[in-house]
């Protein structure tokens, strides 16, 4: 019999793939039905995968990553509908991302709230969560912005600079991304102070998480400022978010990945 967890697994990952075909074929009501359908399929995945438990795997980060940042990108295509247009890019590395989840099983772990207000421990999860997508999303905007730019100083359009939105609406998006992502990193890294004082008394635990996450916050301000006083644009703004971007990842999925092949702890 095969497992239901494969076949949602696979019809999710073809959503994504095939969204981002109909992105670059501007289908706009095929993309919009696949983005929902991706959503609907990712959240079977984690309702089969986790069976009521937290997962805090490897496999269950991955997907739930994938998940919030779906989400986040619907609400901000309905808010700002050039937006949508960065589906070429977004929908084929999520559909990347979670084949590679697929690779490993559900750790079938759960979150160690025991001894902790399942309140902080709670909200700082979904800070983290949230803090992924949207740097995600500043990312892909910030590689949009990229490839506008090479294509105005080239001259020449490919396919991809045709969908994507213009260079000056792409780093519009990137920047009020990148002040969301500012402000909900923040949080989670305050209620993440706050879950590791009532753990151990401290406020601060020097590991790998913490160090990945503080040097995000700076790495994220520091951009946030650029921006705003020197004018920080183009190819070097959106490197720096991407920077951003991968200190995230190594202290969220990263951890994750780490713990499976040399078992450190996350």
């Amino acid at each position: 019999m095969i497992d239901p967890y494969l076949i949602a697994a696979f019809a999710a990952l073809l959503c994504l793939f095939a969204g981002s075909i109909a992105a670059l074929r501007k289908a706009e009501r095929t993309l919009n039905l696949l983005l929902l359908a991706a959503i609907a399929g990712t959240g079977v995945v984690i309702a089969l995968q986790f069976h009521g438990v937290w997962d805090t795997g490897f496999a269950g980060a991955i997907w739930v990553s994938i998940l919030a940042t779906l989400l986040l990108f619907f609400v901000l295509a309905v808010l700002n509908r050039d937006a949508s247009a960065l589906s070429v890019l977004l929908m084929p590395y999520l559909a990347v991302l979670g084949a590679l989840a697929m690779v490993f099983p559900a750790s079938g772990e759960a979150v160690l709230t025991q001894s902790l207000p399942k309140g902080w421990v709670w909200a700082h999860i979904a800070f983290s969560v949230v803090t992924y997508g949207l740097l995600t999303l500043t990312a892909v905007a910030g590689v949009s912005a990229m490839i506008r730019e090479r294509t105005l100083k080239s001259k020449v359009e490919g396919r991809y600079a045709s969908v994507l939105p213009t260079l000056a609406r792409s780093e519009a998006l990137e920047t009020t991304l990148l002040h969301t992502s500012l402000l909900v990193l923040t949080l989670g890294i305050a209620t993440g102070m706050s879950v590791q004082f009532f753990h151990s008394g401290s406020v601060l635990n020097p590991d790998h998480k913490t160090i990945f996450a503080l040097s995000a916050l700076a790495v994220v301000a520091g951009l946030a400022a650029a921006r705003q006083f020197v004018g920080l644009r183009g190819r070097r703004g959106a490197r720096v978010a991407m920077i951003a971007w991968l200190l995230v990842t190594l202290a969220y999925p990263g951890v994750k990945l780490a713990t499976v092949f040399i078992g450190v702890d996350s």
